[in-house]
């Protein structure tokens, strides 16, 4: 998932962009993102539904919107 950022992670043809690693697999959503991305990622969050929550690692962009389901 690619996401229009604000702040510099990224800088091509003059927009700003970060990489969001967080998957669906039929249920089964893998690593949640950053909680800075709540706005980009919240609605699609609210409106699916999931089974299981699974997390790489317990850094704060794979785990940051765990909250969430």
């Amino acid at each position: 998932m690619l996401l229009k950022k604000s702040s510099n992670s990224g800088e091509k043809n003059g927009v700003s962009y970060l990489n969001v690693y967080s998957y669906v697999v039929e249920d089964v959503v893998i690593d949640t993102g950053s909680q800075s991305l709540h706005t980009h990622l919240g609605p699609i969050i609210d409106a699916a539904d999931f089974e299981q929550v699974m997390i790489t690692h317990f850094h704060e962009d794979h785990t940051g919107l765990c909250s969430l389901y």
